[in-house]
């Protein structure tokens, strides 16, 4: 928590330092100032999206293949069971795609 705290407070001096020397240079006028904000809270949004859909792109996946497998398992042992002669003590049932979190 405090490392993002010191990240955050250290992007903001940043951009703040960053809008002030173009504002003093004269290459940013006053009216220019809101489209700029809004332009760079599009940017770290979309860069927030990229970086989270990377980590979804990995554990979507990851969740709903570990859950067939169980499943696969569960159908298995039911079989191994069966052509053993023993009687059927593991019953497999899919209740669907595991949710998410």
């Amino acid at each position: 928590m405090r490392l993002n705290l010191k990240f955050y407070v250290a992007a903001l001096v940043v951009v703040v330092i960053a809008i002030i020397v173009l504002l003093a240079q004269g290459t940013l006028a006053a009216a220019d100032l809101l489209p700029l904000l809004i332009s760079l809270s599009n940017t770290y949004g979309l860069l927030l999206v990229c970086i989270m859909m990377g980590y979804g792109l990995y554990t979507i996946p990851f969740s709903v293949s570990a859950a067939c497998v169980a499943v696969l398992d569960a159908r298995r042992s039911t079989f191994i069971f069966r052509r053993c002669g023993a009687p059927r003590t593991v019953q497999p049932s899919w209740s669907g795609p595991p949710s998410l979190p």
